[in-house]
């Protein structure tokens, strides 16, 4: 007698369910639809975790890093610290209701600190408290310093080799003098796009650039040429955007990759991809999945946010 289940090949809201693999000898079928449930690489299918209420509110933008015991999260017009037992503190008020806030972090030599951005308001947090992120003054000016602030509207962030590239006036990025964010070069360390930026994030060996309705890949190692430096070179590597908010950092293996380092999860509308070191973008659910509704899997997104801090995962659900 055949098997009429023994696991499942996964997920597929793509096809037509009539039309879905099932294999009578070994018990094997796709799902039509999946709720609540993992599948394990076994095809064994079992019951996702449960979760616990730690804070009640319409929050979102939560960072997704542990910035000392504690993370960030924006309700209405104030960034608060969340902690692993849900207890509150409000790290800046007055800020813009709704706009979603992106965030790095970054060793000023002394301490870690959180820096971040919302295309309105910016600042650096440390210790639950938040400070200004503008140029640094020196005690000698030069008249001819003609570096600058960050930019007043920036709106998206990333750390890469030293400089922070900070995204503004929607389709362009500047990058910071290195290792010091305080001073931005508007002449000559900014790059333009065809579209409006959608993401930035970085990897080893480059930066990924979402903007108009592609991924780009910025491989090398610096904005600015110069002697022994590899200049960030443009490849574009996927023919769709990322959804704003939506990618997370994870290992390569985490996803079925074999390769060391870390790339990112992005959700699109054509799928959720991997994009690796060196440019390599792997499109996970092609032919899977369809739908352009975002996932609670990855960090500041539509439905909801994750993050795992002090061995323990930490869930914000978001109501949009």
């Amino acid at each position: 007698m055949a098997l009429l289940y023994k696991k499942s090949a996964g997920l597929n809201n793509y096809i037509d369910p009539v039309r879905h693999v099932y294999d009578r000898e070994e018990g094997v079928s796709e799902l039509t639809t999946a709720v609540n449930v993992d599948v394990d690489p076994s095809g064994m299918i079992k019951r996702s975790m449960g979760y616990t209420q730690l804070v009640a509110g319409d929050y979102h933008s939560m960072c997704p890093f542990d910035c000392g015991g504690y993370t960030l999260a924006m309700k209405g017009t104030t960034l608060y610290a969340v902690d692993v037992e849900g207890n509150e503190t409000a790290v800046r008020t007055g800020m813009t209701a709704g706009a979603r806030v992106y965030y790095e972090q970054a060793w000023d030599g002394s301490r870690d600190l959180t820096y971040y951005v919302n295309g309105y308001e910016r600042g650096r947090v440390f210790s639950r408290t938040s400070y200004t992120w503008n140029k640094t003054e020196e005690v000698m000016v030069d008249e001819l310093d003609s570096l600058e602030g960050p930019p007043d509207d920036g709106f998206l962030l990333a750390l890469f080799n030293g400089r922070m590239y900070i995204a503004f006036d929607v389709s362009r990025v500047v990058a910071s003098e290195p290792t010091d964010f305080h001073k931005f070069n508007y002449a000559t360390s900014i790059m333009n796009f065809n579209g409006p930026v959608h993401a930035i994030f970085a990897v080893a060996s480059g930066l990924y650039v979402s903007h108009g309705k592609q991924i780009s890949f910025l491989a090398g190692e610096d904005i600015l040429p110069g002697e022994g430096i590899n200049p960030l070179s443009f490849r574009r590597v996927f023919d769709s955007y990322i959804v704003p908010g939506m990618y997370t950092k994870t290992l390569h293996r985490n996803v079925g990759i074999d390769a060391p380092g870390e790339g990112y999860l992005c959700y699109t509308p054509k799928g959720i991809v991997f994009a690796g070191d060196n440019g390599n973008l792997t499109n996970l659910t092609y032919t899977r999945l369809s739908g352009r509704k975002g996932n609670s899997y990855l960090p500041d997104g539509t439905d909801g946010a994750a993050m795992v801090m002090d061995d323990e995962r930490l869930i914000l659900t978001i109501s949009k």
